[in-house]
């Protein structure tokens, strides 16, 4: 279990991470994050279960990514107790809302990191499933209609999961995104990454739900940063967003079940529970899906 103790014989063996400022929960994640100061500059410590955000800094990043300016600076990492830690640089500005979902500094980002369709030497890769078990967890807080409005589109996804396949993130929503004083955009977290369809991205940076023209436009924004545009038919990438975004929101409703932090999950549950209903009804028939 990572509690106190835990934290504390890590900052005990290793007293050039500097004094402890403030600590806080990893997000949603079971992760702990600590900023430190030292003499020379803040930082931020990482401390969370499992070992995919650390295999991607030291075995994925500096192979495929070895220049870039939207990673975050890694001073230093390893394993405690079972646990694996991540020095990292402080990066003070948070992503404003003005610049949520159609910024084209993000969808850049997202863009350069799927050009990368295969990693050698893979390290073990986050699972983005839609199971027939987190369908069934959303069935409280959904109407019967609309649940099976979701099992269709889930079944569009099963078709389409693997067509362009690349390197994704897989966590790339707003409050992971941070700016430097110089104006620089860094993505953080990346516990959940995986060689996935594009579209996880995508739908994962949506702030909010789109109407389906608005996700058309997000599409074509990102498209236009990408080698890889018309890769896919026309229409074909919102499509595919569009039925990734069901099945964050659907999935969101299972993960809230099972988390150790589920009051930190109530605010987005209640506006999905809200507004999935009609989202759903209005947009799936512009689709062409239900």
């Amino acid at each position: 279990m990572l509690d106190d103790e835990v934290i504390k014989r890590l900052l005990a063996k290793e007293p050039e991470f500097g004094e402890e400022q403030a600590r806080s929960a990893g997000g949603l994640s079971e992760a702990v994050v600590i900023r430190l100061k030292t003499p020379h500059r803040e930082q931020i410590l990482k401390v969370q279960p499992g070992t995919q955000e650390n295999d991607f800094f030291t075995r994925v990043a500096p192979r495929y990514f070895p220049k870039v300016s939207w990673l975050p600076i890694i001073y230093g990492s390893g394993i405690h107790e079972g646990f694996s830690w991540l020095l990292m640089e402080f990066i003070p500005n948070l992503w404003p809302r003005e610049r949520y979902n159609f910024d084209p500094d993000a969808l850049a980002v997202l863009a350069q990191l799927h050009q990368i369709e295969a990693v050698q030497s893979s390290p073990v890769w986050e699972d983005h499933t839609w199971s027939e078990a987190q369908i069934i967890a959303a069935e409280k807080y959904l109407p019967t209609d609309t649940l099976g409005q979701v099992t269709k589109i889930r079944e569009a996804y099963l078709s389409r999961r693997e067509r362009n396949s690349v390197l994704c993130s897989g966590d790339p929503n707003a409050p992971n995104w941070l700016i430097r004083d110089n104006g620089e955009i860094v993505l953080i977290d990346w516990q959940m990454v995986s060689i996935d369809n594009r579209a996880l991205d995508i739908a994962g940076w949506m702030a909010y739900s789109l109407d389906y023209e608005e996700i058309e436009k997000l599409a074509e924004i990102y498209e236009e940063r990408t080698e890889k545009a018309g890769s896919q038919g026309k229409g074909e990438l919102a499509l595919d967003v569009f039925i990734f975004y069901c099945r964050r929101c659907t999935t969101n409703f299972w993960r809230a079940e099972i988390s150790t932090k589920p009051e930190l999950w109530a605010a987005g549950i209640k506006y999905m529970k809200e507004t999935m209903p009609g989202w759903l009804k209005t947009n799936g028939k512009v689709s062409g899906l239900i």
